[in-house]
């Protein structure tokens, strides 16, 4: 038995910012280091170890997982040592998870910032696809100083699903955003 698959289906697109021409269904060719962008889906046993006092999934361990599993996504297309987990948004656990059932967890880029690359991950129970969490990470591309830097990256959506999904993170994002302009004016961070 294993703890974990890797399985990977088509969904969007990503390429370098400033390509010429365009692509992703919208007509002309292909630009030089355009690449579809893969939903990465991770499957995890839950085993004993991940189980809290109501024997039922911790809640700290599915949220270590939903991480990984965006962290996967982002490391797809930029260096693993290069990228940092700046929030959480929107993570809300469904329902619980017992011991002995499998958990899968679907990842995709959603969005792309000038420094910054916001994954969608959705959680469901892999035999019967109930959902249990739903919610987006940021990443943030760095420098060896940890400083954000540009990467370039474009996602395009290819389908009206991927249109919507790109606009749902644009929305909690800027969100994010605001909730932090706010915090900054209470406490003057």
């Amino acid at each position: 038995m294993f703890d974990r698959e890797i399985v990977l289906s088509a969904a969007m697109i990503i390429f370098p910012t400033g390509a010429a021409g365009h692509w992703a269904g919208r007509g002309g060719s292909k630009p030089a280091g355009a690449r579809i962008m893969d939903v990465f889906t991770t499957l995890r046993l839950v085993k004993g170890e991940d189980l809290n006092h109501h024997m039922t999934l911790f809640a700290g361990r599915g949220a270590e997982w939903f991480v990984e599993s965006g962290f996967i996504a982002a490391a797809s297309c930029l260096p693993p040592g290069s990228i940092i987990c700046a929030s959480i948004h929107g993570m809300r656990f469904r329902r619980p998870v017992l011991p002995g059932q499998t958990i899968r967890f679907d990842s995709t880029i959603a969005l792309t910032g000038r420094t910054s690359l916001t994954v969608h991950v959705r959680t469901t129970l892999l035999r019967t696809g109930e959902p249990v969490v739903d919610g987006f990470v940021t990443f943030v591309h760095v420098d060896a100083e940890s400083r954000p830097v540009p990467h370039g990256l474009e996602v395009v959506p290819r389908n009206e699903s991927e249109i919507a999904l790109q606009q749902r993170a644009r929305e909690i994002v800027e969100q994010s955003r605001r909730e932090s302009r706010l915090d900054e004016l209470r406490f003057g961070r």
